[in-house]
C-alpha cells in the first residue's frame, strides 16, 4: 500500500494509522489532539446536546449538518428524541490487543448494522457473556457525525465494542440503545417478517413501526430512568 493509495477497508485503515513509521505517528498525534480539542471533557463528553440539537433540526424537516459528511437526515425525528430521552454514553474498548486486522473476518465499509449485528450472532453462541446490539450516534476526529451501530455486554455495560471502525474507535464518542439479541428479532420482525439485518432507527419508515413497542421495552427494565 503506497502513501497516496486511498483507504478503502479497516484492515488498510489500521496500517495507516497503527503502523510504526514517522507518518502513523503523527496520524495518531493528529487524532489524540483533536480528539482533546473536540471533547473538553474526554470519554467523559455526552452526546446528549448533539443529539437533542440534531432532533431539534429534524423536526422542523432539516437535515442535521453539523460537518460536512454523513448525515442525520434519514433518521426519523422521533427516533432521536428516544436518543435523548433514553440514549446511553459509552466510552470504546480498545482493539489492540484483539488484532483484528489478522483476523479473516472484516467488517464492511458502510455495514455497520449488519457488522453489528453479525458479531452479536457469532459471539453469542454458547457464551455466558452474550454481547448487546446498538444503534446511536457517533463522533471523532474522523468520524462526522453519524448513525452508527456497536456492541457492548449487558445493560450495564458502558464500553463500545465497534467492530465497525476498530481502526479508529479509541477516538470515537458514542450516545445509543441497547437491545438484546432477542429484542432486536423481535422489533424487526415488526418491521418485516423476513428481516435480515435491517436496522432499528436508521430509516424513516422503520421507526413508526416499531415505536410503541420500543418505548415498551425500555421502560420495562429494571429500574430504568429516562434521562431528565
Amino acid at each position: 500500500m503506497t502513501d497516496d493509495e486511498p483507504v478503502r477497508t479497516e484492515r488498510q485503515a489500521w496500517k495507516v494509522i497503527h503502523g510504526s513509521g514517522k507518518q502513523a505517528s503523527a496520524i495518531r498525534r493528529w487524532l489524540h489532539t483533536d480528539f482533546e480539542k473536540m471533547f473538553s471533557q474526554g470519554h467523559r463528553t455526552s452526546l446528549r446536546e448533539l443529539a437533542a440539537e440534531a432532533a431539534k433540526l429534524r423536526h422542523t424537516g432539516e437535515t442535521f449538518r453539523k460537518t460536512p459528511g454523513h448525515l442525520v437526515g434519514k433518521i426519523h425525528p422521533a427516533a432521536l428524541d428516544l436518543l435523548v430521552e433514553f440514549g446511553v454514553d459509552y466510552y470504546p474498548r480498545p482493539w489492540k490487543k484483539s488484532k483484528p486486522q489478522e483476523w479473516k473476518l472484516q467488517p464492511t465499509n458502510g455495514g455497520c448494522a449488519a457488522d453489528a449485528q453479525l458479531m452479536l450472532r457469532i459471539h453469542n453462541k454458547g457464551s455466558s457473556k452474550p454481547l448487546m446490539y446498538i444503534e446511536g450516534l457517533a463522533v471523532g476526529p474522523d468520524v462526522p457525525p453519524m448513525l452508527h451501530a456497536w456492541n457492548t455486554r449487558g445493560l450495564l455495560s458502558r464500553k463500545a465494542y465497534d467492530w465497525n471502525h476498530y481502526s479508529s474507535a479509541q477516538w470515537s464518542r458514542y450516545l445509543g440503545i441497547a437491545f438484546r439479541a432477542e429484542e432486536l428479532e423481535h422489533l424487526q420482525r415488526l418491521i418485516d417478517p423476513n428481516p435480515r439485518t435491517c436496522p432499528l432507527l436508521f430509516a424513516n419508515t422503520h421507526y413508526p413501526r416499531i415505536e410503541s413497542e420500543v418505548h415498551r421495552i425500555l421502560l420495562a427494565r429494571p429500574g430504568f430512568v429516562p434521562f431528565d
